[in-house]
């Protein structure tokens, strides 16, 4: 098991510097996640209970 891990991380610390930085990976997919959830939002595809659940989860 330690030996796939190992191979993992050789694979992916190979990656060329060019490629986009973790940070900016981060921030487009949050940004995109939030895109889309608005987007489902405003077509009513979101169940009310499930956005009651998004706002109890964000009060605490």
């Amino acid at each position: 098991m330690l030996e796939s891990g190992r191979n993992r991380d050789v694979a992916i610390s190979g990656v060329p510097a060019q490629m986009l930085s973790g940070a900016s990976i981060q921030v487009l997919s949050s940004a995109g996640t939030l895109l889309s959830f608005a987007w489902l939002l405003l077509q009513n595809k979101i169940h009310p209970f499930v956005v009651y659940l998004l706002q109890v989860y964000l009060t605490f």
